[in-house]
This record gives C-alpha cells, sequence and structure tokens, in this order.
C-alpha cells in the first residue's frame, strides 16, 4: 500500500521575512494602513499581513504594485537600500517596526530648520545614553538650543 505523501508547511525564508518587513516599514513610514496598501494593489488587508510577515510571496508583479504604492524604488525591498546618505542596512529599517519609530521619522522629516533636526538628533542621542538616569542634560541642552533658534530668527 502506497504512502500518500503530505505537504510539508513552506518555511519562511530569510529574504520572504526581510522583504515583509521592508514592505511593512516603507509602508508605516508613509502612515498607510494595510487596508489602504491592500486596496491600492488589489489584495485583502490580510494578505497584505501574510506579505509584511513574509508567510506569503509577493511576486515580482505585486512588488512592483508595492514599490510604486509606497514611492520607493523596486531595489528598496533588497539587501542594503541605497538612500541620499548610502546605503541603509536592513536593522534600520526593522527598527521602523518598534511602537512609534514610524511617527518619529516622519516629525523629524517635518523640521525644516536643519538646526532643530539635529537638535532632535542630539536629544534622542542623550535619551538612548541616559536611559534609567536622569534627562535633566537633554533638557537643558535642547532649552538652549531653543533660545538659540529663536533668537536667530
Amino acid at each position: 500500500m502506497a504512502r500518500s505523501k503530505q505537504k510539508q508547511p513552506k518555511k519562511v525564508t530569510a529574504a520572504e521575512k526581510q522583504i515583509g518587513e521592508r514592505i511593512a516599514a516603507f509602508r508605516k513610514m508613509r502612515g498607510i494602513s494595510q487596508g489602504a496598501l491592500g486596496e491600492a494593489v488589489g489584495v485583502t488587508f490580510q494578505q497584505v499581513q501574510k506579505y509584511e510577515k513574509g508567510t506569503n510571496r509577493a511576486s515580482a508583479g505585486r512588488l512592483q504594485e508595492i514599490a510604486g504604492v509606497l514611492g520607493v524604488p523596486l531595489i528598496s525591498f533588497f539587501d542594503d537600500v541605497a538612500g541620499e546618505d548610502g546605503p541603509v542596512p536592513g536593522e534600520i529599517l526593522s527598527g521602523l517596526k518598534q511602537h512609534g519609530a514610524a511617527d518619529l521619522l516622519r516629525v523629524y522629516t517635518s523640521i525644516r530648520s536643519p538646526e532643530l533636526r539635529r537638535s532632535l538628533v542630539q536629544i534622542a542621542r542623550e535619551l538612548a545614553g541616559t536611559e534609567g538616569r536622569a534627562l535633566g542634560p537633554a533638557i537643558a541642552s535642547a532649552e538652549r538650543r531653543k533660545g538659540r533658534e529663536a533668537r536667530l530668527a
């Protein structure tokens, strides 16, 4: 008697996981919901979730559609992404999955003043280095910069 072959579930590959993480990161950076992205490319939000988790593969054509909706080059889903300042490592894009990270990036890019953007980066660096300690120096530094910026305006 012949045994019936059972299909083994597909395993998520590292490439599929990376592509999915990048779809999610770019979608969040643009402030687009899974439902809106799905509607724009003709799939359900559940399908977008599966793409983002890497459990379903997005075809080349679908990836091209997604890239168009998100306003990124197709190559952005693969390896290191070339940006204005050089390649963006995958860990940076993966970091955008953290709650609030995409919002912080949107706020940062909306700041027109280069000096204020530098101040925000400095505050973030100081906060990252002072977790669990008093935040006084970071806040005082920001206040000094704010005062200088107001005087220059």
